[in-house]
């Protein structure tokens, strides 16, 4: 049922019963025996998206669309950038957001780790960032990095923590539709990257989101980004396409 006041976030719970990781070049994996011990997690998808709940002017995408989830608004009611950010980035001021309350409820439950959209396919970053503006810090009134409570407190309370990331697919930054050329939005992601594994913490899990229809493009981005994860966090495993979980030993 619809209610007036709409949901900030979507939990979905991962029951890693049969865990897809990456593949590494070494056969050894005792690193992600604590991934297969977890089997139990939070899943959290949260941005500008969850203003408007899957609708956008007295439409209901999610109907239209067959399902289509929330967080694809942007492209299935085809909103250009700019009302994108100018309609939804002012209304996003989650006040009663408390990190140490949803950790706890997290951890209350059994769960062993969490894992937020630090960016989906809209663009826009729930941490501070200084690769673009179109950030929760710079676009929206609630000035707060959502990343940074969520480690600190996943820290204090013993939850492993990790970060959903978007590297290939953003309707913002990249071109076709973005400003930026391929090679601009590769040191963009790259930036991500470098704050959010040298900023946060040790990462439990960097869950890499999607691959494109270019392989030959996709394997040369996801070299790039694999060596930029291993430089700043050795023990992290490569990055794949297609919501695969990359997880490295904490």
């Amino acid at each position: 049922m619809k209610t007036k006041n709409r949901l900030l976030c979507t939990l979905l719970v991962l029951l890693a019963l049969t865990p897809s990781v990456a593949c590494s070049e070494s056969t050894d994996d005792a690193h992600m025996e604590w991934w297969r011990d977890a089997r139990f997690g939070m899943f959290i998808y949260w941005g500008l998206y969850s203003v408007a709940g899957g609708e956008w002017k007295g439409v209901d995408y999610g109907k239209e669309q067959g399902g289509a989830s929330a967080e694809w608004l942007m492209r299935s009611a085809k909103i250009s950038k700019e009302e994108y950010r100018d309609t939804l980035a002012p209304k996003f001021n989650p006040t009663n957001f408390d990190a140490a309350e949803w950790v706890s409820i997290a951890k209350g439950a059994g769960m062993k780790y969490m894992v937020i959209t630090s960016k989906h396919h809209d663009g826009f970053c729930l941490f501070d960032t200084e690769a673009t503006d179109f950030n929760v810090m710079d676009a929206t009134p609630f000035k707060r990095d959502i990343i940074k409570e969520l480690a600190e407190q996943c820290e204090t309370q013993g939850l492993r923590f990790g970060v959903y990331y978007s590297q290939f697919k953003d309707w913002r930054h990249r071109s076709p539709g973005g400003v930026l050329s391929n090679e601009e939005y590769l040191e963009l992601v790259e930036k991500n990257l470098d704050e959010l594994l040298s900023n946060y913490g040790d990462m439990a899990v960097l869950w890499f989101d999607v691959g494109g229809n270019n392989v030959i493009e996709a394997d040369r981005q996801g070299a790039r980004v694999a060596a930029e994860c291993r430089h700043l966090q050795p023990p992290l495993q490569p990055p794949g396409a297609g919501g695969t979980a990359q997880v490295r030993r904490l």
